[in-house]
């Protein structure tokens, strides 16, 4: 605690993570780090609010209202996933902040971001339905394309929606087919649209579609109602 709280350490965010991976069992550290929390300085009031909202379910809110903003700023936004990536499912309130940060210019094409928020977004589940228009986008052309995927499965049916939606309406794209055909046979209301597509000049598209039908017919028959 004396490391975290000087001055000196306050950009190394190596012990505050590893306090908060510890929750519960962090207890008799709450003290001490809500009076950090009530400190004047911004970067150890950050680095509190991260720890509180990971072992202080009664400090979660106002923690959140330090995380929240600071998911949009360069400097800090990582250090604030490190945080809810502990937090997991209890993260659920700052989806609609993490969706902000995806539509960041300069975090764009960040994969270790992507690798985190789509894990998180995992966890969350359903009640990430606010990050599929982004989770669309970016799955595109994202280098986590799996993890991706398997927030699309996680979030449910009105991800597959979105999904048969975007092929629908854009270029098809062979990495949108391959996420439909992850569903499995709850897929199956997406077959009209995967083959029209199949008329795409792209040669991988057309590839892609005709894997996708197979592992859709395939699971269908099995009973399978997901790939996983």
């Amino acid at each position: 605690m004396k490391r975290f709280s000087t001055s000196k350490d306050n950009y190394w965010m190596h012990e505050p993570v590893v306090l908060a991976r510890l929750e519960k069992h962090a207890s008799a550290a709450i003290p001490e780090v809500r009076k950090l929390f009530r400190g004047r300085h911004a970067q150890t009031k950050l680095y509190a609010a991260g720890v509180l909202a990971c072992i202080d379910p009664e400090s979660r809110t106002a923690a959140f209202k330090v995380l929240a903003p600071a998911l949009q700023e360069p400097d800090k936004s990582d250090l604030d996933i490190n945080f809810l990536t502990i937090l997991g499912p209890e993260a659920t309130p700052l989806v609609g902040d993490l969706v902000k940060l995806l539509n960041r210019e300069w975090r764009i094409g960040n994969p270790v971001d992507d690798f985190q928020i789509f894990n998180l977004f995992t966890q969350i589940g359903a009640k990430a339905k606010p990050a599929i228009p982004q989770l669309t986008t970016l799955a595109r052309y994202t280098y986590a394309e799996r993890e991706a995927e398997e927030a699309f499965l996680a979030i449910g049916p009105v991800a597959l929606d979105a999904l048969i939606k975007s092929l629908k309406v854009e270029t098809a794209s062979p990495r949108i087919v391959h996420a439909i055909a992850r569903f499995g046979s709850k897929a199956e209301k997406a077959i009209p649209v995967l083959i029209a597509a199949v008329s795409e000049t792209d040669s991988q598209t057309r590839i892609s579609v005709a894997d996708a039908l197979g592992t859709i017919h395939s699971l269908s028959a099995s009973g399978r109602s997901t790939n996983c």
